[in-house]
């Protein structure tokens, strides 16, 4: 009697984890797969500029609307209201949806007009566009140094000041505009619900497999049974400690990371000062535990480092500036407290360029002032004055180093990691219970 409830609890133990190696990695109740070809309307606006895709030109203005949609019903509703206008294919997939372009010649009423589901999210303009403040001083400036190309003799001095005019052509969009279009680019995300896991489901059934190997080490040390009924218990017992174990471990992981990283973004100063520099170091860390967010705390502390912090995929940036005499006391404790120090680069060569093109233009002004008018003589003496400021700019920045540290935060396993673990114990425990079964079975016959 006692030898059949053994075996009772051994196929409930092997239930357990054929159910937990049957159910999904996770499990998914929104909106399916979507396919709509490019319409018509998108393609003739295309043609009437002269161009096969968005590629081609530069749109007057640029719009982000993001659409959160979580059933059918939400999701027809959404694209009817854009299927009416110019867009390209729209491809969206079960768990995580898409992206199309919408084409607006005109975009009064489009916000207004907008599903529910859907709103702007970001709009700027694309094209080259100043303040009518700064279109008059760059104006200004433009007529004065036009009017000091006229008075200048020296080929070699002609060509510098033409180089400046040609970079304010470029600021007020004189050049550089014959791709810009007079469109508005809008472009749409859909967003479906994220799946959920099933991981939670996997540990409950491994939960019930552990247990009902506990129950039957417990049968069998009570039915005085052989020690080879041992086995098969004690083996689902194990196989279901190792996946709590692994479960357990990469939860507290992920929690302790979770710690570190409200840590480092604490660290985050909005008015931190980031100096141009021509030196920039780049340094690699990793964090798995809240002790390593310490440690990046510790290099920043140290050194007293006013950094700008912001998370960028799955890890964390910083960015700010070193005094250069610091420069190798920091490599030294960034290697002490386990951080990589990975790229250096040496970019004075091209700082004392700017330098000598600055105060180059500068003298060339100056020596040619007396020949010009008196408004373009006051333009021309506030840019000397901004040509000086930026030449000490770049010299006090020959005095610091551009640091940038990059945290890469630890990958726990995915609801598919999980049941591929699942999948290869349940293997294991299914190999040694229906042997123990066959065992059973053929002694009983006997």
């Amino acid at each position: 009697m006692k030898h059949n409830k053994t075996i009772f609890i051994c196929i409930v133990a092997l239930l357990f984890m054929v159910l937990a190696t049957a159910i999904p990695p996770e499990r998914y109740s929104g909106p399916g797969d979507r396919f709509i070809p490019t319409n018509g309307k998108f393609n003739k606006i295309l043609h009437s500029l002269n161009a096969t895709s968005l590629w081609n030109c530069t749109p007057k203005a640029s719009m982000v609307v993001e659409c959160r949609v979580y059933t059918e019903g939400e999701l027809n509703g959404t694209l009817s209201f854009f299927k009416s206008l110019p867009h390209d294919s729209i491809v969206l997939y079960a768990g995580e949806g898409g992206s199309f372009n919408v084409i607006l010649t005109e975009e009064k009423g489009f916000k207004e007009k907008l599903p529910k589901t859907c709103k702007p999210i970001n709009q700027k303009a694309t094209a080259i566009t100043v303040s009518q403040t700064e279109r008059k001083k760059l104006m200004e400036k433009l007529r004065a140094l036009g009017e000091l190309e006229t008075v200048i003799k020296n080929p070699a001095e002609k060509a510098i000041v033409q180089e400046r005019i040609i970079e304010l052509e470029y600021a007020l969009g004189i050049r550089g505009r014959e791709n810009v279009c007079n469109i508005t680019s809008v472009d749409v995300n859909i967003l479906y619900p994220p799946k959920k896991s099933n991981v939670p489901l996997m540990v409950a059934l491994w939960m019930g497999a552990g247990l009902a190997g506990l129950i039957g080490i417990v049968l069998v040390r009570r039915g005085r049974l052989r020690r080879v009924d041992y086995i098969p218990f004690v083996v689902f017992l194990t196989l279901s400690l190792f996946f709590l174990g692994v479960y357990t471990h990469y939860t507290f992981k992920e929690r302790s990371e979770e710690r570190g990283i409200k840590e480092l973004t604490a660290l985050n100063k909005t008015n931190a000062t980031i100096s141009p520099s021509p030196y920039f170091l780049a340094v690699y860390g990793a964090l798995e535990w809240e002790s390593d967010a310490k440690k990046f705390e510790t290099l920043v502390k140290r050194f007293n480092l006013s950094v700008r912090v912001e998370i960028v995929g799955e890890s964390i940036l910083a960015e700010g500036t070193l005094p250069l005499n610091d420069l190798e006391a920091f490599k030294e404790t960034t290697r002490t407290v386990g951080f990589y120090v990975g790229t250096w680069l040496n970019d004075t060569e091209n700082y004392d360029e700017q330098i000598r093109k600055l105060e180059r233009i500068n003298r060339i002004i100056m020596a040619h002032l007396a020949d010009i008018s008196p408004e373009s003589r006051e333009v021309l003496s506030e840019i000397i004055e901004e040509n000086r400021k930026a030449v000490q700019m770049l010299r006090a920045g020959k005095n610091l180093v551009f640091i940038q540290i990059l945290v890469d935060s630890s990958h726990s396993p995915s609801p598919s990691d999980y049941h591929h673990i699942s999948k290869v114990l349940s293997s294991l425990g299914a190999l040694v219970g229906v042997s123990y079964l066959v065992a059973s079975e053929d002694k009983r016959n006997r």
